[in-house]
């Protein structure tokens, strides 16, 4: 089966997380974390290549641009970097590259379902 998604480079990030938010850790989320970690996602698209990336990703100027395009308070914003830190998401102020895509054209993303027997997980 295929799903085609129409987005924008401003709508991807979080249509992105949309689409994987089933999966843990991200299902841990709760729509102002997903918001926070698809802008972090997407300053991570645009410093790719740059030298120290995650320094300007985490910057003091980062942030606060993020607090004020998802109109959060520094309390809120913050408590949503906690608990992605707690997750796994966020470590050493850097995104693991598993969580990360760097869109070049069209992202095609492919599901595998490993079905288990009754019992185990």
């Amino acid at each position: 089966m295929e799903l085609v998604i129409k987005t924008t480079e401003d709508k991807f990030f979080r249509q992105y997380l949309e689409v994987l938010k089933s999966v843990s850790p991200l299902s841990k989320l709760n729509k102002t974390q997903l918001d926070i970690l698809s802008e972090l996602l997407r300053l991570s698209y645009v410093y790719e290549g740059e030298s120290r990336k995650w320094e300007k990703v985490f910057s003091r100027e980062s942030r606060a641009s993020i607090r004020e395009k998802l109109s959060l308070s520094v309390q809120s914003f913050n408590n949503g970097l906690s608990s992605m830190r707690s997750l796994g998401i966020i470590v050493n102020n850097s995104i693991p590259e598993k969580l990360c895509v760097y869109p070049e054209g069209d992202v095609i993303l492919t599901y595998k379902f490993l079905f288990l027997k009754h019992g185990t997980e």
